[in-house]
């Protein structure tokens, strides 16, 4: 049996065990829907079945009357996690009075929950969904709802995601984070030529909206508390990286660091109304500063030997967690707290540095790995292989990871899955999540 480095600090609800195979996969990801298969970075072939051989979270999802387009769009939500589809279904456009008549039907298909449902129009292009989740193990209802969209792709998209997290939440108890908005940079061209677009997303990477767009860099986005606001550095054609602040509606972005140096790394305090980041403009010398939105004042809060990078403040306020080299070259990952000043090594060597929302855990790079620790510098694994100029970003629940590798997005997920999503850019940067 083996245990995924990632699996053992998020407990892990299967076991896996690996095999060299070269043509299994596919064969067995459609002749039994009771086993998974993917293959891991070492190239081996692993297996994934629960304790019985019957997958408990397997899910059928039954075409909804009305809008059959929803069940492929659910099923699409939440397959990378509870094994769901719409095809291939042993009772064609079944109802909740049709499943509770054909649960042997269905435990047989290797299926332990059926979501029916249905829609219909509303008064000013709108409509209702109501949706049944039922265990065909026990035959009861284990959840069932409303919800209300427009009549657009994108209102799909968001109800699928917002459904998908209920059941989610009512079969595992533990949130999916199939909702939220994710921002990353998209990067087309190299030197000179080189365009970077900020771009806002759902966790499935349907685009939003393009936040901006510039002829050179733009690095290091973080979203603001409450969701409304994102902080980044731009460094354009010749010119030296400055902080903007804009908020996610798509409003004009506004200069928040007009310091003559390198303003890099950006984190939002827990309340919102202050700014730290990385400046060289008094010494040449990056140190981490903090800078109030509303009185506008700047206070330095570290000045060590060499460099210091990447503050991100901890959800509590007490403190921030940040890298600096102090003069070898050799980044280390260090917390200040905010009471009397204090610095203190993790014993961490890495980068980006960023804290899980419960403060308990951090994530960080080091030699192009994203790795996972808990906040005391204890316990580090590496989840995943980056960029070695990137970051990583924990999901609203904390049970997930986000990175970037070339022009794809990860989401690494707690029993070891790994989702991939392509994008259309030569390069993808630096993705943020709330």
């Amino acid at each position: 049996m083996k245990f995924t480095t990632f699996q053992s600090l998020f407990s892990p609800a299967v076991k896996t065990f690996t095999i060299s195979a070269c043509a299994l996969v596919g064969v067995i990801a459609h002749a039994n829907p009771n086993i998974s298969a993917h293959y891991d970075n070492n190239d081996e072939l692993v297996l994934s079945v629960s304790r019985a051989g019957v997958i408990n979270h397997a899910i059928a999802i039954a075409p909804f009357v009305g809008d059959g387009a929803l069940s492929s769009a659910l099923a699409k939500t939440l397959n990378g996690e509870l094994h769901a589809t719409a095809s291939g279904l042993p009772v064609p456009n079944a109802t909740s009075q049709s499943v509770s008549q054909s649960l042997t039907t269905w435990q047989q298909a290797g299926f332990r929950y059926v979501l029916t449902g249905s829609a219909h129009s509303l008064a000013g292009a709108k409509r209702a969904l109501r949706y049944e989740l039922i265990d065909v193990e026990t035959g009861k209802t284990v959840l069932s709802g409303d919800e209300f969209m427009d009549s657009t792709p994108q209102a799909k998209e968001t109800a699928a995601a917002k459904i998908s997290e209920r059941i989610h939440q009512a079969i595992t108890g533990k949130a999916g984070d199939f909702t939220g908005q994710i921002a990353y940079v998209a990067e087309q061209g190299r030197g000179a030529q080189k365009t970077s677009s900020l771009i806002l997303a759902t966790p499935n990477g349907t685009t939003l909206r393009t936040l901006t767009q510039v002829q050179g860099s733009i690095f290091s986005p973080t979203f603001s508390p409450d969701g409304t606001r994102i902080a980044y550095s731009v460094q354009r054609t010749d010119g030296l990286p400055v902080i903007y602040v804009q908020r996610t509606d798509g409003s004009t972005p506004e200069l928040a660091t007009p310091f003559k140096g390198n303003n890099l790394g950006a984190s939002f305090s827990p309340d919102g109304t202050k700014l730290l980041f990385s400046g060289s403009h008094e010494n040449h010398n990056p140190n981490i500063y903090e800078l109030d939105l509303i009185a506008r004042t700047l206070t330095r809060r570290t000045n060590l030997a060499g460099a210091e990078n990447s503050p991100s403040y901890l959800p509590d306020g007490s403190g921030f967690i940040f890298s600096a080299d102090n003069g070898s070259r050799t980044p280390k990952l260090y917390r200040y707290r905010f009471s009397d000043g204090k610095i203190a090594p993790l014993g961490l060597t890495g980068t980006n540095p960023k804290p899980s929302q419960d403060g308990t855990r951090l994530t960080y790079v080091q030699g192009g790995r994203v790795m996972l620790a808990n906040l005391n510098g204890a316990n580090a694994q590496s989840v995943g292989t980056a960029g070695t100029d990137t970051l990583a970003s924990f999901s609203p629940s904390g049970q997930r990871l986000l990175y970037a590798t070339g022009s794809t997005l990860t989401i690494a997920s707690p029993d070891g899955k790994k989702r991939q999503i392509r994008l259309n850019a030569t390069t993808v940067r630096d993705p943020a999540w709330r």
